[in-house]
């Protein structure tokens, strides 16, 4: 998460956007590091750890190849809320 916190702003002015814009794009990880949080933990209540921390690192690749392959600002963001819901969701494991 390092390098989409320290990064993110600059590539989307890269992208493009303006640096209030990429600021507020960064701003969704948190919503969805939520989400990912209480979704991941309720499901490994329901199948266990191992297969959810698996979904969760495979999350995290094809969140960082889709914010790396991006050529807008929308699909930077979804590339974002792939890798922030999925950061987080190791902790609640």
């Amino acid at each position: 998460m390092g390098f989409v916190n320290a990064h993110f702003v600059a590539y989307t002015t890269d992208l493009g956007a303006t640096a209030v814009q990429g600021a507020g794009a960064l701003a969704t990880v948190g919503i969805a590091g939520l989400a990912g949080g209480l979704g991941f933990g309720y499901l490994a209540d329901k199948f266990g750890r191992r297969p959810l921390l698996a979904m969760a690192y495979s999350m995290r690749a094809i969140g960082y190849g889709v914010l790396l392959m991006a050529g807008s600002l929308p699909i930077a963001i979804i590339g974002v809320v792939i890798i922030g819901s999925s950061w987080t969701s190791v902790i609640s494991l």
